[in-house]
């Protein structure tokens, strides 16, 4: 019987998912590293191991540490990823087959790994365990020159403990791909992953991971104890559930509660800031999909960011997935509380006709809603209604420009005084 490794998509900034196929690794392709492991750090032909496909795992929050090893060590590495394939490429047609980049860590069973090579054998298992390369989201690769003077890091517990340049790489990417694919015919899909540099160490249980190169989107991860579940990247369902979670939501979502904005924070902070960046678009495949975009970048945002400018500027993004949903008629496959949130980024804009749109939308969903929800709807009918006439008033909402930097007019600050001003 034949059994086939899992599938392993790995999203793109901007939206879309590429199939991963192979997982390739350099070794000691950064001179200090080559001499931090005892080797030569001449300009040898670069040497590969694998790993499974499904050793890679996208934006994970926490990984546990693997079993059968007390010393697993840490390695950021940067990330390949072909868009085309080939066989004994030469160095251009290799540049020109890298289609996506990123950030990545290769988790190592030092242990294992010397106690291999000191009998000779094969160290596969000290590398390829399940989970051990945590990957980033990709970026359209913008070529080896490009990428030649960023630097690339790792910081355990806050505290940076790898750093280099790419350009400290014995083999550049094209260089690299060329040589690889006189080995092996390439395929779209292969990861490569390039090398780390000197600062390899030790991981324990409770460490917190921070993988950063240059421009590309920035890894996080935490260790658990070996044993524990994995906690894989969240999904808009798991921010859904929590948002729409039974209790008193209308005190929840529209009162100031510290306690509800730090779980918030700690849980999908990292989110937030993603889908500000453009990692969470494949989200935006569903409806339900959308919906969580929206919820983060409208709502979370002004959670996370009381009081600051910060809680408005994902406001345009939130409304291009509103707008799209509504279009399509993704909003009228959803819940009435659910299709009022995907509503809120009309009612926010300081726009007049996006305004009238809120309200148009409100009063649509008051007229579908059931009798039990008459009551909730009509109250945020109403609330759309007065953000609307401030904004047919001032142009602009009065309450955001201390956070903005704005000045006030005599006329704002008159209405800021006036009780329920500011919402």
């Amino acid at each position: 019987m034949l059994v086939e490794q899992r599938a392993v998509e790995l999203p793109t900034v901007g939206g879309g998912l590429v199939a991963a196929r192979r997982v390739f690794c350099v070794g000691r392709n950064f001179a200090d590293h080559a001499v931090e492991m005892g080797g030569d750090p001449s300009r040898e032909p670069p040497f590969f191991f694998l790993k499974p496909r499904d050793a890679l795992v996208w934006r994970p929050q926490a990984l546990p540490l693997p079993p059968e090893s007390a010393d697993v060590q840490h390695e950021v590495e940067l990330a390949l990823v072909l868009g085309r394939g080939g066989f004994a490429l030469h160095p251009a047609q290799a540049e020109a087959a890298i289609g996506w980049c990123a950030v990545s860590i290769d988790l190592t069973r030092r242990d294992q790994q010397r106690e291999a090579k000191a009998a000779g054998r094969p160290w596969a298992m000290a590398k390829g365990f399940d989970r051990s390369a945590p990957i980033g989201s990709l970026v359209a690769y913008p070529g080896s020159r490009a990428l030649r003077d960023r630097g690339i890091r790792l910081l355990k517990n806050g505290e940076p403990v790898q750093r280099g340049l790419l350009a400290q790489m014995i083999w550049s990417p094209a260089e690299i791909v060329a040589t690889l694919s006189r080995q092996v015919e390439l395929a779209p899909g292969d990861v490569i992953l390039c090398g780390t540099p000197a600062g390899v160490g030790p991981l324990a249980p409770g460490d917190r991971l921070e993988a950063r190169i240059d421009a590309l989107p920035p890894l996080y991860t935490r260790l658990l104890h070996g044993g524990a579940a994995p906690e894989p990247a969240n999904t808009p369902e798991d921010l859904l559930s929590v948002w729409f979670a039974p209790g008193d939501r209308m005190k929840r979502w529209f009162s100031r509660d510290k306690a509800f904005d730090r779980m918030l924070g700690d849980r999908f902070g990292d989110d937030l800031e993603a889908a500000r960046a453009g990692e969470l678009e494949h989200w935006a495949a569903t409806g339900r999909g959308r919906l969580g975009l929206v919820v983060l970048l409208d709502q979370l945002s002004r959670n996370l960011h009381r009081g600051q400018g910060t809680a408005f500027s994902a406001d345009a993004l939130a409304r291009e997935h509103a707008a799209a949903a509504v279009r399509r008629g993704e909003d009228r496959m959803l819940a009435t509380l659910e299709r009022a949130f995907l509503y809120l980024p009309f009612e926010h804009a300081e726009s007049m006709p996006l305004q009238d749109e809120s309200c148009r939308l409100f009063r649509r969903l008051l007229e579908e809603c059931s009798a039990e929800e008459r009551p909730v709807i009509a109250n945020m009918l109403e609330y759309a209604e007065r953000h609307r006439d401030v904004i047919q008033r001032f142009g602009r909402f009065p309450h955001r420009n201390a956070a903005l930097g704005r000045e006030s007019t005599r006329a704002e600050l008159d209405y800021l005084k006036e009780p329920g001003a500011g919402f």
